[in-house]
């Protein structure tokens, strides 16, 4: 499906973004291993990123007031298929989470990027809704 737009009286089709995610957190004391994945198509365009994250926790968010913070670091390896390969860091604190990442082209688009990759930063803010007795946000 397409919809119409116009800008500057050109008309042009943009095609639905459909994008499926998930995850899951796996713990031992005080280190975890959070595998993830993300697929988007729009149109005739695919992207599909698989990887994982291996978090260390240094302060774990109360489970029953909400009154302590989480504060943890994790490092990951993800693959955007068929395209590069990504190295991330991620730094949560008290809902923010400071992420930043490198992907290396591993495709034919590597002559065009000169074998360079791209740098990323990201801030993220995820609040907790309803923290009580049995609600926890966990995730980077």
């Amino acid at each position: 499906l397409a919809h119409n737009v116009s800008m500057m009286g050109i008309k042009d089709h943009i095609f639905r973004k459909y994008t499926v995610h998930g995850g899951a957190q796996f713990t031992i004391e005080r280190f975890g291993l959070v595998p993830n994945f993300v697929a988007s198509m729009q149109g005739p365009n695919m992207v599909i990123n698989v990887g994982s994250d291996y978090k260390i926790w240094f302060n774990d968010q109360s489970h029953y007031t909400g009154f302590i913070d989480e504060i943890s670091l994790g490092f990951g390896t993800y693959y955007r298929w068929g395209d590069a390969v990504l190295f991330a860091t991620k730094f949560n604190y008290a809902g923010f989470t400071l992420s930043g990442s490198y992907d290396f082209n591993i495709s034919k688009f590597n002559k065009a990027t000169l074998s360079k990759g791209g740098f990323e930063m990201l801030l993220t803010y995820r609040k907790a809704f309803g923290i009580g007795k049995g609600t926890v946000t966990r995730f980077l």
